[in-house]
């Protein structure tokens, strides 16, 4: 039952799933982010900016609290301000002017399940989801004219929420046990991401006189520069004095930001039957993901009689990863919509959304941490191998990849929907869209985007999402029910980082009061979603399932 010294280890990997190699940009990230950052006059292919396209095209049920009670089925209803950022062929139905704000809070409570524990985290958030005017002209009921109104208006959408706060724990095994009860090393942490990303991208000792660095070798440099990894006395190639040991791991993952439109746009109104209508605006996208991940000794496996052993020596030293990736742009967007009259309660409603192009910036951060106590080591430095006691806090970085220009192009979205209207009793709507994220793109004049068009081809899907709502009316009050039910956008047959596992369900309920001069409604939804994360090559996926509650209030002042 012994073990290999821990320099002839033959490491077996430890996988989640085969298919998350290389998938989480913590340890990786960047190698896959930008290069010409760090050596401008060399042009390398890229890879992760992929992973953009579904947080800027991703939909959730949006708009005032009337709306979103509904669970957002709106293409065949008009006369709302949401309609500015779904179908602008309803504002073609006002008759008189709107003024809209709509406060609401969020709370995302997560539960992270990771190698047989479990943690809990929350995130509570304050924002304004709608806030807008609009402008009409309604004539007489009684004209003949063909034209029978229209109206103007200006309005913010709150298109996408990321604030969430994500942890997981558990410990990884360093040995494995096989039918004979022999013991072998397992490659469980963030050691042998270093040595694997060295050995798969040629990266020797060589590099650590070098004046300039990609990122990749950045990462390499900074594992030697905390004593995780070593070089060889036999050439330069780096390998690890470390022992097999299991290692107690943690991770917390903490996102911000938004997706807003401020959008400006109008409809017309034929003969009291259809609506035509337009509107363009200004996509607004800020996202950022701050990730601190830890592993710390919880027993170390030497070779000998008796293989497993408690050592006062490694046990409670540890490896800290901190990193932290920021994206933000903007974009032109353009929507064009039509709503109709099929019958005297029948209602149609049809748009299109046009492929907006962001131009995004993206920078990146990373430190690289250890605390070792009492720790003596035989190391190799500069060639010369001598037995020292390790610093007690060696770190490097932050290592900062200067922001990088690229443009995202988002897919077409086709929508339609249908609303049975009755004005004594309530509403019934029914929406379907139509989104094929495979047909995205990726360019930049700084780094060559192939690597990110191939993985959006591979990796998204055609989906479906479908919205239903209903509202009772009782002289002023309303009383809404919602349902939204949103597609997978990514194959169930790829794991990346993170990945919405079953698609996205939306749950609401909402009500109101409107009379002459103002109104007021209330809606509160509920979303609850899976997804599977990896902190790194080395180690099993965490499971988490994210609730998201959201309480909206919308007020409005008719003039």
């Amino acid at each position: 039952m012994a073990l290999a010294a821990p320099s002839d280890l033959v490491l077996t990997p430890r996988f989640g799933d085969a298919r998350l190699v290389g998938s989480f940009r913590f340890v990786l990230s960047l190698a896959l982010l930008v290069s010409l950052g760090v050596m401008p006059q060399v042009a390398r292919a890229q890879f992760g900016y992929f992973q953009d396209v579904s947080r800027l095209t991703m939909d959730r049920p949006i708009g005032t609290a009337r709306i979103q009670g509904m669970g957002g089925a709106s293409q065949a209803i008009g006369a709302d301000l949401s309609n500015l950022a779904t179908n602008p062929a309803g504002i073609g139905w006002y008759q008189h002017g709107e003024l809209v704000a709509a406060p609401a809070v969020t709370n995302n409570a997560a539960n992270g399940k990771y190698l047989g524990q479990s943690v809990d985290d929350s995130k509570a958030n304050l924002n304004f989801s709608n806030v807008g005017f609009v402008f009409a002209s309604h004539p007489p009921s009684n004209s003949a004219k063909v034209l029978r109104g229209g109206a103007f208006a200006i309005g913010i959408n709150r298109q996408a929420d990321f604030q969430t706060s994500v942890s997981w724990a558990g410990t990884s095994s360093g040995v494995s046990t096989d039918a004979l009860g022999n013991l072998s090393a397992v490659a469980n942490g963030l050691v042998h991401n270093y040595l694997e990303l060295a050995r798969l991208n040629g990266i020797g000792s060589n590099i650590l006189g070098a004046a300039q660095l990609f990122p990749d070798q950045q990462q390499v440099r900074s594992a030697y520069s905390v004593y995780m990894i070593d070089t060889s006395t036999t050439g330069g190639i780096f390998t690890t004095f470390l022992p097999p040991a299991d290692y107690a791991q943690k991770m917390t993952i903490n996102t911000s930001g938004s997706r807003m439109s401020i959008d400006i746009g109008g409809g017309v109104n034929l003969l009291d039957r259809i609506t035509f209508g337009l509107s363009a605006g200004m996509g607004l996208y800020n996202y950022t993901e701050a990730r601190n991940y830890s592993e710390t000794f919880d027993k170390i496996y030497y070779d000998g009689a008796n293989p497993i052993k408690n050592d006062s020596t490694y046990l409670g030293s540890s490896y800290t990863l901190e990193d932290q990736v920021s994206t933000r742009g903007a974009s032109f967007n353009l929507r064009v919509g039509v709503q109709a009259l099929l019958t005297k309660s029948l209602r149609f409603g049809a748009s299109v959304q046009l492929p907006s192009v962001y131009g995004l910036y993206q920078g990146y951060e990373t430190k690289l941490s250890a605390n070792y106590r009492n720790v003596t080591q035989t190391i190799t430095r500069n060639g010369i191998q001598n037995t020292q006691r390790l610093p007690t806090n060696p770190f490097r970085g932050p290592i900062e990849v200067p922001d990088v220009y690229y443009l995202v192009t988002t897919p077409w979205k086709f929508s339609s929907g249908l609303a049975y209207v009755n004005r004594k009793f309530g509403i019934i709507s029914a929406d379907v869209d139509y989104i094929d994220y495979a047909t995205a793109s990726i360019s930049s004049p700084d780094f060559n985007a192939v690597g990110d068009d191939r993985e959006i081809r591979n990796v998204y899907n055609k989906v479906v999402n479908v919205r239903l709502g209903a509202e009772l009316r009782y002289e002023n009050w309303r009383g809404r029910l919602g349902f939204g039910q949103y597609g997978n956008p990514i194959s169930d047959k790829i794991e990346l980082g993170y990945f919405f596992s079953k698609g996205t369900q939306y749950y609401s309920v909402g009500g109101g009061y409107r009379d002459s001069d103002f109104f007021m409604d209330l809606a509160l939804t509920y979303n609850r979603n899976q997804q599977r994360y990896t902190a790194h090559t080395y180690t099993q996926h965490a499971d988490i399932t994210q609730h998201l509650w959201n309480l909206q209030t919308t007020f409005g002042y008719y003039f």
